[in-house]
C-alpha cells in the first residue's frame, strides 16, 4: 500500500530490499570486512520481501463492523490513506504558508497585551491583598 499524495506506485517491497542488501553489501567492502560473515555464506540465504500482511484478530468495534456487513480489512486501508493523504497534505500547506511569511517580510500581526491597573501611588495594582469575603 502506497501512502503518496501523489498517483503511482513505487518500487516493489522485493526491488526495495534488493538495493538495501546490494547497499549493505558494497559497505561492508571495507578495509573492516574481517568483522562480518563470509560473503559466500551470506548469497547462500537469500532474504524474500513479505509482501503480504498477516490480518490481526477483529476488536469487539472490528467485530460489530464485520458483523453488520462492511469489509473491515477495506474500511482500515481507507482510514489510513485518507490519514496519510491529510498529513501529507497539511504539511504543503504549512510549508507554502511559512514561505508566503517569509517573502512578505516576516510582518506578523501584533496582539496587544493587556496593561495592569494602575494604583494611585504610579504602582501597579494586581488586586486586593487578601480574598474579600
Amino acid at each position: 500500500m502506497a501512502y503518496g499524495l501523489l498517483p503511482g506506485s513505487g518500487p516493489s517491497a522485493q526491488t526495495l530490499l534488493n538495493g538495501y542488501r546490494r547497499q549493505t553489501m558494497g559497505q561492508r567492502a571495507g578495509p573492516a570486512s574481517a568483522a562480518y560473515l563470509p560473503a559466500a555464506l551470506v548469497a547462500r540465504y537469500r532474504t524474500r520481501a513479505v509482501t503480504g500482511t498477516q490480518a490481526m484478530p477483529l476488536t469487539a468495534v472490528g467485530r460489530l463492523l464485520a458483523a453488520a456487513g462492511v469489509p473491515v480489512d477495506g474500511l482500515n486501508a481507507v482510514i489510513r490513506q485518507a490519514a496519510a493523504r491529510g498529513e501529507q497534505l497539511f504539511t504543503i500547506i504549512g510549508l507554502t504558508a511559512i514561505l508566503f511569511v517569509r517573502r512578505a517580510g516576516g510582518r506578523r500581526p501584533r496582539i496587544p497585551l493587556p496593561v495592569p491597573r494602575q494604583h494611585r501611588h504610579g504602582r501597579p495594582d494586581h488586586g486586593p491583598a487578601r480574598p474579600v469575603r
